[in-house]
């Protein structure tokens, strides 16, 4: 009798537990996606779960920057010293793991340096 509740019990653990990890994103940026600053000091992360960051990478006219992530702690937001001065197109590559769940989280976004922007 109880060996026909355990498939349905697993199965339903398992939904559950998928569940659970797969809520937490990336639910915004500093500076925003697409967004035109003046210039840009720290960037942050804000997570809908608390994750542990692996990479960050930043890249501006082709150059590939890789951030120092090893201080930054397991977090909902992740903040990181960066400067971002420089006139041009900057790319933030990411990757992190969900704390709950080790899910593998991924993205990228974009934003804009211009003399002319306002702070």
């Amino acid at each position: 009798m109880f060996k026909h509740l355990l498939l349905p019990l697993a199965m339903a653990g398992m939904i559950i537990s998928t569940q659970a990890s797969a809520k937490a994103a990336l639910d915004r940026t500093f500076p925003a996606d697409g967004a035109t600053v003046a210039s840009v000091k720290e960037i942050s992360m804000r997570f809908t779960g608390t994750v542990t960051p692996l990479t960050i990478t930043v890249i501006h006219d082709h150059k590939k920057r890789r951030l120092d992530v090893g201080r930054v702690k397991s977090s909902m937001t992740l903040k990181v010293p960066v400067k971002a001065t420089e006139e041009g197109l900057y790319t933030v590559q990411w990757s992190a793991i969900t704390r709950v769940g080790g899910q593998f989280l991924s993205g990228a976004f974009r934003f804009t340096v211009a003399n002319n922007a306002e702070e």
